[in-house]
């Protein structure tokens, strides 16, 4: 019976060679296996199995002497160690001995892993490999990177001249480029992959700047000011522009709901300072003790012993001659709201931006602010406001309807006055004001003050009725008196309100430039009064305040009396006198008289570090403090020379500061460069 039987059936064959294991060359021959008789899917480790035996001189005859004519000859030699490798499967899952050296791994019939490199030459792979999982990328030494300009202008410290090609030690030649940069690389040594590489000589790369640029319009920044109070009984000039120092009290003040409003001193103690940003209407009638506005603050600073901001009730700011002392209170218990936005920095809406100009390389920026106004009120109660900016222009046009008036113009008296007398005559009973032929629904507000007498101030608290009103306090007064409006220095006015002559108050934007404000009193004694206003205004087109830099200037510290300034004068911080400075050039010390020369003294740099006193809501002036890890010690009679750079400002009246501002000037050597613009 003749049967033929067709089938798969999976061999492996591996030819002569030299292989490397237990510590040995080893010689081998070719050799087959058969893994599997049937099947061509198996899964097996393939390998060499190292069998260790010993040859002696029984085993194999060379080894004996073969001096022949000696009389050791034919003498037992030494015995060989003989490593006989054969080509052997491990099944999948079976351990291996410590004898097998795998070459193949098969995994339903395909290769998975094949090891036919020397294991030898893998020695230095796998140490990097274990120093790669172990330590990663690192560098040992060196290798500093250094961003150059390409084209060499000047002193700019670029690399490669405009013409002829300049060559480096690396064999890198070019001609000079300003559209490319080059990173230089300092020698040093690092380890990547787990491999050593090491450099003798500065490696330079090129690379493209940055100057594809794609224009956007009416790209929208969010200024947003936060840090701020609710407060009530709000009165005076404010100066926030300046943002002069205020006192935080420990007492409410009360101005409003007493009448006195800036005529009286500040209540209370002061528990610290603060500066003020902005003061933003709410809610309520300007001018009353009901009205609610957030004052935003900065730069707080509690000062009394043992007390918090919690404590604080009111806000006092000493406006000086000829101004209206600004005073608040707090309402409620004292916190500051939004304090994650208490800064003036504000981010642009882009990264790697190139320049803050249109196409054509004009301003286009729009943003509004606050600005500050002294005017007058004439005898009719009219008065004009004129920006004397052509880019600084008054918001909407017409007249205005009172929530704007209210929300945009902050309108304080600096002197105080009567009106004309309104419209019928009063009686007053208890807090009930009883009126015969007025129109207090029309010629009054709360928060007015009236008087029958001319030195009796009362203070309207709620409007009834044409013939009804509610005071304040309480009083007495007969029927038939005659009543007019007492106008205090500091009080606010409502210019979404009513006045003396029967008539809603406006404020009319006459142009981009003009204002006038009608307060609708006819004045007498004196005819005319003198006011502030805090306006929100518009500015467009306007290019960012300039920076200028000023090299090596001294400032002489006296230790015996820096202490003026509100710290330690023997431990720092100093105040340096200026604001914005970005670098410390060098500190000399020497004890006794005043500096001579700059060659004085003895050099202190390495004792001291610069705080420049720029914060993210305020320009502070900059300070020089002693490191932590100084050991110098200073005396009451020493002094301190210090040289250093800053930053003077212009044009501080366009408001805002960008990159634009600083002077890049990387040919001049006096000029600042990129890369020491402080950031």
């Amino acid at each position: 019976m003749n049967v033929h039987s067709v089938g798969r059936a999976s061999r492996i064959s591996v030819g002569s060679g030299i292989i490397f294991a237990k510590d040995h060359f080893i010689r081998v021959a070719a050799q087959d296996l058969i893994l599997d008789k049937y099947s061509s899917n198996g899964s097996y480790r393939v390998g060499y199995n190292i069998v260790e035996s010993i040859v002696s001189d029984l085993d194999d005859s060379t080894l004996q002497d073969p001096a022949q004519g000696a009389y050791n000859y034919t003498a037992p030699g030494a015995n060989r160690l003989k490593l006989t490798p054969t080509l052997v499967k491990i099944a999948d899952g079976d351990a291996a001995s410590n004898n097998f050296v795998q070459l193949v791994k098969i995994t339903d019939g395909r290769i998975e892993a094949l090891n036919q490199k020397p294991q030898y030459a893998a020695v230095r792979d796998y140490m990097a490999e274990r120093t790669f999982d172990e330590s990663g990328n690192y560098v040992v030494r060196g290798l500093f990177p250094r961003i150059r300009e390409h084209l060499r202008v000047g002193n700019n410290q670029g690399v490669f001249v405009s013409s002829p090609p300049e060559a480096f030690a690396n064999g890198l030649k070019q001609t000079g480029n300003n559209e490319l940069l080059v990173v230089e690389v300092q020698p040093g040594k690092a380890y990547i992959k787990g491999y050593d590489n090491e450099t003798y000589i500065p490696q330079y790369v090129v690379i493209d700047k940055g100057i594809d640029a794609e224009e956007i319009n009416n790209a929208q920044i969010f200024a947003s000011y936060g840090n701020f109070i609710d407060a009530h009984e709000v009165v005076g000039n404010w100066d926030t522009i300046n943002q002069k120092i205020v006192t935080l009290r420990d007492t409410q003040h009360k101005s409003t709901a007493n009448g006195t409003f800036s005529t009286t001193a500040a209540s209370g103690a002061s528990l610290g300072t603060a500066r003020v940003r902005d003061v933003v209407y709410v809610s309520g009638t300007p001018g009353s003790s009901d009205a609610r506005y957030r004052i935003h603050l900065t730069d707080v600073k509690i000062t009394a012993t043992d007390k918090t901001f919690a404590d604080v009730k009111g806000i006092h700011y000493d406006a000086n001659t000829g101004f209206s002392d600004a005073k608040a209170s707090v309402y409620g218990t004292a916190s500051l709201s939004d304090s994650e936005f208490n800064r003036a920095v504000f981010r642009l809406p882009a990264k790697s931006i190139k320049t803050l100009r249109d196409s054509s390389n004009s301003v286009d920026t729009f943003y509004t602010f606050q600005k500050e106004f002294d005017f007058s009120f004439n005898s009719a109660g009219v008065g004009t406001i004129n920006s004397t900016v052509a880019s600084e222009t008054f918001v909407g046009s017409g007249t205005l309807s009172d929530s704007r008036a209210r929300d945009n113009f902050y309108v304080v008296l600096n002197q105080s006055a009567n009106t004309s007398n309104l419209t019928g005559t009063i009686a007053i009973s208890g807090n009930t004001v009883t009126g015969t032929s007025t129109r207090f629904d029309t010629e009054l507000n709360i928060g007015d003050v009236i008087s029958t007498t001319g030195s009796n101030a009362l203070v309207i608290n709620q409007i009834v009725s044409n013939t009804s009103a509610k005071i304040l306090g309480t009083a007495s007064v007969g029927a038939g008196n005659a009543f007019h409006k007492k106008l205090f220095q500091g009080q606010v006015i409502d210019m979404g309100g009513v006045g003396e002559q029967d008539a809603q108050r406006t404020v009319t934007i006459n142009s981009t430039t003009q204002a006038t404000l009608d307060i609708q009193e006819t004045l007498n004694s004196p005819s005319s009064i003198t006011a502030t206003a805090l306006v929100r205004m518009a500015k467009t087109n306007v290019q960012e305040a300039t920076k200028s830099i000023v090299r090596n200037r001294l400032v002489e510290l006296n230790l015996a009396n820096n202490a003026a300034y509100g710290t330690s004068n023997l431990t720092g911080p100093w105040n340096l006198g200026v604001s914005d400075v970005f670098r410390i050039v060098s500190v000399r010390r020497k004890t006794g008289s005043f500096f001579s020369a700059t060659s004085d003294g003895t050099d202190v740099t390495s004792d001291f570090i610069l705080d420049p006193g720029q914060r993210d809501n305020l320009y502070d002036h900059g300070k020089l403090e002693l490191k932590n890890s100084s050991t110098l010690s200073l005396g009451a009679t020493d002094r301190l020379l210090v040289t250093l750079d800053f930053f003077t400002h212009a044009n501080r009246d366009r408001g805002y500061f960008n990159f634009q501002s600083y002077p890049v000037d990387d040919s001049s050597p006096t000029g600042s460069n990129i890369s020491t613009l402080p950031h």
